[in-house]
């Protein structure tokens, strides 16, 4: 739908431009003032679709607002867990009740409690700060994941 939109403004400003000598003048200003339309028009539908999206993100619980960036990141799923410890070699967020604790779980099943948070929010910042801190790594030493 936006190539349509996109390729019929396109015709409309060269139809003008090309018409301007032949034409009379009101002609190639009403094929601008078309072309101008149809500009407001998919400007005004790409807001509200963002618009939207943006109102969906909100509706989502942290937990899933965390998987879906770590998703965008490029994160294996297999790198991190929540509140499952028997994934190896992952960080695991769990809400032990009181706190939120991220754990990390070496490739031995040994567990290491790494931070403890009073909130959700917290906890979920700290581990998409330490996955972005991880992508920026992997990028700088071109390593894979």
């Amino acid at each position: 739908m936006f190539c349509g939109l996109i390729g019929v403004e396109i015709l409309l400003y060269s139809w003008a431009v090309v018409d301007w000598e032949p034409a009379p003048f009101y002609k190639c200003i009403a094929l601008l003032a078309n072309a101008m339309w149809l500009n407001l028009a998919l400007a005004l539908f790409l807001f509200i679709c963002l618009w939207r999206k943006e109102e969906t993100n909100k509706s989502l619980s942290v937990i899933d607002r965390l998987t879906l960036e770590l998703r965008r990141l490029g994160i294996n799923s297999s790198e991190y867990a929540f509140n499952d410890i028997s994934k190896t070699d992952c960080m695991v967020l769990c809400n032990s009740g009181v706190n939120y604790q991220i754990i990390y779980v070496d490739d031995r099943g040994i567990q290491k409690i790494i931070a403890s948070f009073s909130t959700e929010e917290k906890a979920c910042d700290y581990v998409l700060d330490y996955f972005k801190k991880s992508v920026q790594v992997r990028k700088k030493y071109h390593l894979s994941n």
